[in-house]
């Protein structure tokens, strides 16, 4: 899963860059914090899987990040780019 492997790349090279956009780079640290933030947020809103969450964002990073703390969660994601 990648959500796992990122986490795993955190505990071994945490300040590599992970994401490079717009020339904003974020390391892996950074990254799994990102995703471990969402994580907490969309479990607290009681999004679990299994299902599909369906997430408008407009920042492709930010995708990135809801999308795999979603799929961690267990669910399968559509996203809709504004």
């Amino acid at each position: 899963m990648i959500p796992a492997a990122i986490f795993q790349w955190t505990q071994v090279q945490p300040e590599k860059t992970a994401v490079d956009y717009n020339d904003e780079s974020w390391s892996y640290r950074q990254f799994n914090d990102a995703i471990a933030k969402a994580r907490g947020h969309f479990h607290a809103k009681g999004l679990t899987g299994p299902g599909i969450a369906i997430v408008a964002i407009n920042h492709y990073r930010d995708w990135w990040v809801a999308s795999l703390a979603l799929r961690s969660l267990g669910l399968t994601t559509v996203v809709r780019l504004r």
